[in-house]
C-alpha cells in the first residue's frame, strides 16, 4: 500500500529505512533526472523547468507518539520532545535535563515514572492525498499506520544509546534510573524510567534529589559532540550517611564516537572509572581504604606530581590529547572524592594520595594542516601506587611504578602518511620505572627514609625509504630519576 506524501510516495514498510531516522526534511535546491530539471521554484523563461509541488510544499513537523499520552504535557515529557527537536544530534542534547528531572520526580512524589516518545510514522502522510483514497484504502492505510506506530513505540529501546544510574542506599533499598535514545536504527525516540525497590524515607528522597544537578552535568559532559569530558563531582559528592554507593553506566549505539562506553562505580573499597571512545580507553581505580587525611596543599602538590608524569608519558608516547586530559581529570576527581571521607593518617614520607591503578591506551594519530593523518600508531601506559603499612612506628613501604609502550609511524615531510609507499619514520618507545620508598623506624621515635629506583627509558627512531631501513637513531638508555608525588 502506498502513502502519498508531500515528500514523495513512500510505503509504511519503508518507514524504518527512511522515516525512522530523525531528520528535518528540507527540499533540495535542484534534482536532475534525465534531461528534466526539477526545482523548488520555477525559473522564468526556462521551458524545461517547472515547480514540483512535492518539493515546494513546506516540510511537515515530526509528530510525537507517547506510550503514556496522559503524561505528554508534564515536565519530563516536554523535555523529551524539546530535546528531540534540536538540529544537531548528540547524546548530551538528547538527555539534557532528563536525569535530574527523573530524580526530582521520585523525590517529590515517591512514585516511579516511565515514558516513551517515538517519531510518529503518520507525520509523513498528506491529508489531501489520503482524502482522495477510497474508504477501503483509507481503512487499510489506517491499520498499517496503527501497526507502524505500535512498532515505533516498542522499538525505541532496541539498538539505543543508554544511560543507567543505580543508587544503593544504606537501608538496603535501591533506586534505578534508565535513559535510552535511538537515532533511528530501529525506531527514533527516547525512553526514560525511574523506580525504587521500596518506598523511600524523607531523608532518602532528599539525598536522591541532591544528585539531580550532578547527574545532568555528568551526562552533558560525556555526551558532547566534539569530545567526551568528565564532570563527576556532583555524583561523587553524594550523601554517604544515606547512600552507600552508586553506579553509572553509559553505552553509545554508534561506534567510532568520542564516547562509546563509560562506567563509574563509587561506594566500594575501590571506586573506579572507565571511559572508552575513539580517542582510546582510560581506566582508573582508587583504593579508598588507603585515603589519608592531609592538607589540601599537600594533596594538591602530590596530585600535580602525578599529573606531570601522566602528561609527560602522553607526550612521549604521542597519545591523543583528549585521552591524556581524561586520565588527568579522572585522577583529580576520584582522589578528591576519597579524600573527603578519609580519617586515616600516614607518614609525610609517603605523600598524600590514596593508592591507585591507572592506564590509558589505544590508537594515536596526528594530522597536518590539510586535515590528513601525518602520523599514526599505538600507545599503552600504566601507572600504579601501592602502600604497605602507614609509615608509623612500624615503618612501611610504598611502591610507585609506571610503564610506557608506544609505536608510531610518521610521514617524513609532514604530508599524508602512506606506509604502503615504504617511505616513513618509525618510532619505538619503551619506558619503565619503579621507585620504592622505605620508612624505617629508629630509636627515639625517629624515622629514616630510603628510596630505591630501578628502570630506564628507551627510544629508537628508524627512517625507511622504499621499505628498507636506511637510518636509525637510538637514544642512549636514560636512568629514571626518583620523581615521586609529594
Amino acid at each position: 500500500m502506498t502513502v502519498i506524501s508531500s515528500t514523495a510516495g513512500i510505503t509504511i514498510g519503508q518507514w524504518q529505512s527512511f522515516a525512522a531516522v530523525d531528520r528535518t526534511v528540507t527540499p533540495a535546491a535542484a534534482v536532475r533526472v534525465g534531461s528534466t530539471r526539477f526545482a523548488a521554484s520555477g525559473a522564468a523563461g526556462a521551458s524545461d523547468t517547472y515547480a514540483d509541488p512535492r518539493l515546494s510544499a513546506a516540510p511537515r513537523a515530526m509528530n510525537s507518539l507517547w506510550a503514556a499520552p496522559e503524561r505528554s504535557g508534564d515536565t519530563i515529557s516536554r523535555l523529551m520532545a524539546g530535546n528531540r527537536s534540536t538540529r544537531v544530534y548528540n547524546l548530551g542534547e538528547q538527555w539534557r535535563g532528563l536525569g535530574g528531572a527523573l530524580l526530582r520526580q521520585l523525590a517529590a512524589t515517591g512514585q516511579g515514572y516511565q515514558q516513551t516518545r517515538a517519531n510518529d510514522p503518520a507525520s509523513f502522510d498528506d491529508p489531501g492525498a489520503l482524502a482522495r483514497l477510497s474508504p477501503e484504502m483509507r481503512a487499510q492505510h489506517a491499520d498499517e499506520v496503527a501497526s507502524a506506530q505500535a512498532a515505533a513505540l516498542a522499538d525505541v529501546g532496541k539498538e539505543a544509546s543508554t544511560a543507567e544510574l543505580q543508587l544503593r542506599l544504606q537501608s538496603g533499598r535501591t533506586v534505578t534510573l534508565r535513559l535510552a535514545d535511538s537515532l533511528g536504527f530501529s525506531s527514533a525516540g527516547t525512553q526514560v524510567s525511574i523506580e525504587a525497590s521500596a518506598p523511600l524515607s524523607a531523608q532518602e528522597r532528599d539525598a536522591v534529589q541532591g544528585l539531580a544537578d550532578g547527574l545532568d552535568r555528568a551526562l552533558a559532559a560525556l555526551g558532547q559532540p566534539d569530545v567526551a569530558e568528565l564532570d563527576l563531582g556532583g555524583l561523587l559528592g553524594y550523601d554517604r550517611q544515606v547512600i552507600a554507593g552508586l553506579d553509572l553506566t553509559v553505552n553509545s549505539a554508534m561506534q567510532g564516537q568520542f564516547l562509546e562506553s563509560f562506567e563509574l562505580h563509587a561506594g566500594g573499597e575501590k571506586p573506579s572509572v572507565l571511559l572508552r571512545g575513539v580517542d582510546g580507553e582510560m581506566r582508573l581505580s582508587v583504593d579508598a581504604r588507603t585515603a589519608v587525611a592531609t592538607s589540601p596543599a599537600a594533596r594538591g602538590e602530590a596530585l600535580q606530581a602525578v599529573l606531570k608524569r601522566v602528561g609527560a608519558a602522553g607526550e612521549r608516547g604521542q597519545a591523543n590529547a583528549a585521552l591524556v586530559e581524561q586520565m588527568k581529570s579522572a585522577l583529580v576527581q576520584l582522589q578528591t572524592a576519597v579524600a573527603g571521607s578519609a580519617t586515616g593518617s600516614r607518614s609525610a614520607g609517603f605523600g598524600g594520595l590514596a593508592d591507585f591503578e591507572a592506564s590509558f591506551g589505544g590508537q594515536t594519530w596526528r594530522t597536518n594542516a590539510g586535515g590528513t593523518h601525518r602520523q599514526g600508531g599505538q600507545v599503552a601506559y600504566q601507572l600504579r601506587q601501592t602502600t604497605e603499612g602507614g609509615g608509623g612506628v612500624a615503618g612501611g613501604r610504598q611502591t610507585f611504578s609506571e610503564s610506557l609502550t608506544a609505536d608510531f609511524k610518521a610521514s617524513p615531510r609532514g604530508g599524508m602518511l602512506d606506509v604502503s609507499t615504504g617511505h616513513y619514520i618509525a618510532t619505538q618507545v619503551r619506558d619503565r620505572s619503579t621507585v620504592t620508598t622505605l620508612l624505617e623506624a629508629l630509636p627515639g621515635g625517629r624515622q629514616r627514609v630510603r628510596r630505591e629506583t630501578e628502570g630506564e627509558q628507551s627510544r629508537v627512531v628508524t627512517t625507511y625509504e622504499g621499505g628498507r631501513a636506511v637510518r636509525q637513531r637510538r637514544d642512549p638508555p636514560q636512568p629514571v630519576a626518583a620523581r615521586l608525588p609529594g
